[in-house]
């Protein structure tokens, strides 16, 4: 939630961060899709993927990914692109 804070976010995609954030579990996994942050916060589904994103390139790397896959993919970016 603190990198969160520290993003320059408006305060509508920082309401969609926290949602975010409170939907990921104890093994740093989004456990709610697309479609349905977009209903709670009120927003279309393009928005909430834009603050997911945000929130994905938050350390640890891999946090908010929807599964495996997109967890390794995300770690692989990371790791590019500081090298």
């Amino acid at each position: 939630m603190e990198q969160l804070h520290l993003s320059n976010l408006n305060e509508k995609k920082m309401y969609i961060g926290r949602y975010i954030i409170d939907a990921i579990d104890d093994n740093g996994y989004l456990t709610v899709s697309l479609e349905e942050i977009a209903k709670a916060c009120h927003t279309n589904c393009e928005t909430a993927e834009a603050v997911l994103t945000h929130i994905q390139s938050f350390d640890p790397p891999g946090v908010a990914a929807r599964n495996l896959s997109e967890c390794m993919l995300i770690q692989l970016a990371k790791l590019y692109v500081i090298v």
